[in-house]
């Protein structure tokens, strides 16, 4: 009833890129809408989950029409259309979100949520006790540049495409803020998630998605327990961010902010790419140039 694996992030770290893979892999059923938010977000009135602003609550919405017009034209299912509105208006409850998988027969099901990282830990045991044999698929990417790409992507959200036209003082205060600090705060979460999942938690590094994305994909594909099946487009973009070199005035901000979570993490985990994330030098190789290749087609960030 409840999904066989969770997607917990990191933000910005191929987190579209994992979804929109997964989903095309004929054992696998997730979702139409990406970030259902169940355990990170309040449960909400009727008249919020028809009329409220939040992107979730527009989305479910806006599926829901979609779904409704297409099941009039007969190209959608009644199934698909119950789903929908199920999503889009019944009240939240553990029910009402192991409904929204139901039984599949063959397939496991899974949700991809960047936010699910930054649960406390006693959601986290709740969780386990909905899904005792789930499997959690953590991303992680660089501290500094999964806070710039974030930035980047926040201010263009905002119809602002030219993050110099934004002040300093506003980009300071963005990246200051305790939500853009935690979205990184790696190895707290590893420790949290690890606690309860203990051996069921599969860490991957945007790295591995630069570097090699195929096999990237079938290691994640072997952990949640299916079969290697690897589309040939699996380094096509994805709902990719439009990156720009982190400017020169911002890092030594963001080496303040991130040095000591560089530090707990390669304590932590003792990889080769931790290694490399303490050491790399973003003064000396301005921004991105320290950052490994991208493949030709850049792949999703989010």
């Amino acid at each position: 009833m409840y999904p066989n694996f969770l997607g917990i992030g990191a933000q910005k770290s191929g987190t579209t890129w994992l979804h929109d893979n997964l989903a095309r892999h004929p054992q696998v059923w997730l979702p139409p809408v990406k970030e259902i938010h169940y355990f990170d977000r309040p449960e909400l009135s009727l008249g919020s989950r028809l009329f409220g602003d939040a992107e979730r609550l527009c989305k479910g919405r806006a599926l829901l029409r979609e779904s409704a017009w297409g099941w009039i034209k007969g190209t959608v299912k009644s199934r698909d259309l119950a789903w929908a509105w199920k999503y889009a208006v019944r009240p939240r409850s553990d029910e009402w979100y192991g409904s929204l998988f139901g039984r599949r027969s063959g397939m496991l099901t899974g949700e991809i949520c960047p936010g699910y990282a930054r649960l406390p830990t006693e959601v986290i045991q709740r969780i386990r006790r909905l899904m005792p044999e789930g499997r959690i698929i953590y991303l992680l990417r660089h501290p500094i540049e999964r806070a710039w790409s974030a930035a980047v992507m926040h201010f263009n959200d905002r119809g602002r495409s030219d993050y110099r036209g934004i002040s300093p003082v506003e980009l300071d205060e963005w990246l200051r803020r305790p939500k853009s600090i935690e979205h990184a705060m790696y190895s707290s979460a590893i420790e949290r998630w690890r606690g309860v999942f203990e051996d069921r938690l599969f860490i991957g590094f945007y790295d591995e998605l630069c570097r090699d994305p195929a096999r990237l994909l079938s290691r994640i594909q072997a952990f949640i327990g299916v079969r290697e099946d690897v589309p040939a487009d699996v380094s096509a973009q994805r709902n990719a961010g439009n990156w720009t070199h982190i400017p020169e005035r911002f890092i030594p901000l963001l080496e303040e902010l991130f040095e000591p979570e560089l530090q707990r993490l390669h304590k932590l985990l003792n990889h080769p790419i931790t290694l490399d994330w303490l050491n790399r030098d973003y003064r000396q190789q301005s921004g991105m140039a320290a950052a490994p290749a991208e493949p030709a087609g850049k792949v999703a960030t989010r």
